[in-house]
């Protein structure tokens, strides 16, 4: 483990890199009915979207894959729309929406969204946190998912962007391809869980403190026909085995 810098050029690494910027949706309406599950984010969130943009260009430009749900959706658009600099006649980049970030199985269910939230409220969302990841490959009593299964979905979007960047032809000079991801707490803590917390001490206190477009980066740099992954959190540089990571996208999600 190690501290790095956000410029993966300084780091004088592959010809090809992707940087990934993975992170949950702004703040959204207040939840309170079932219908409620689709709903906007708030001015705020969008605020705070647009602000992002400003300080951090990167999770502005580059190809977007959001969940099912509007504000996943909303908060890329909200970045965009914070956009400066960029040319008036810029082609968007494309939103990709997929059933694989798992948006509508989990977060539509009342009942496992109401368990869930007495535990965050009582003993906070850390707590809440760990005890749904500690179900594992099992889906707790009236979740439609289990943590695994959760984590496999987050993991195939990031494997097919693993065989996107193989088959691209090696560059003659330094290339760094932005892509967003933009979901949900859950599984977010869901792949970590499974790609980097048997490495990070004090997990279950860190997955807990990802919070309104916090989030995680992960970097993919392809050096000749080798792909190196690594993931940073909370300023951490961790080895993402991506063997490890096909493993666990293929085990319920097949790959493009």
């Amino acid at each position: 483990m190690e501290n790095i810098q956000d410029n993966p050029e300084s780091q004088e690494k592959a010809l090809i890199t992707y940087v990934i910027d993975c992170r949950r949706h702004a703040k959204n309406q207040d939840v309170k009915e079932i219908s409620d599950f689709e709903s906007s984010l708030t001015e705020k969130g969008i605020e705070k979207s647009e602000d992002l943009a400003i300080s951090r260009p990167s999770v502005s430009t580059g190809d977007s894959y959001v969940s099912e749900f509007p504000r996943t959706r909303q908060t890329v658009e909200s970045i965009r729309q914070g956009e400066w600099g960029m040319p008036e006649d810029a082609e968007p980049e494309k939103i990709n929406e997929t059933a694989r970030l798992r948006g509508k199985d989990i977060y539509s269910n009342h009942e496992f969204r109401k368990k869930y939230f007495t535990v965050a409220h009582e003993k906070g969302h850390a707590s809440a946190a760990q005890w749904f990841l500690n179900h594992k490959d099992q889906r707790p009593e009236d979740a439609p998912i289990s943590p695994k299964e959760m984590a496999a979905g987050y993991a195939s979007v990031i494997n097919d962007l693993v065989l996107e960047l193989k088959g691209k032809e090696p560059a003659q000079k330094t290339e760094i391809i932005p892509k967003t991801i933009v979901s949900h707490d859950l599984n977010m803590e869901a792949f970590l869980f499974y790609t980097i917390g048997e490495q990070s001490e004090n997990f279950m206190e860190q997955i807990g403190q990802i919070s309104k477009l916090d989030g995680f980066k992960i970097i993919l740099d392809k050096k000749g026909n080798e792909i190196i992954g690594k993931l940073k959190f909370k300023d951490i540089l961790y080895v993402l085995d991506l063997d490890k990571l096909q493993e666990l996208a293929n085990k319920y999600f097949s790959s493009k």
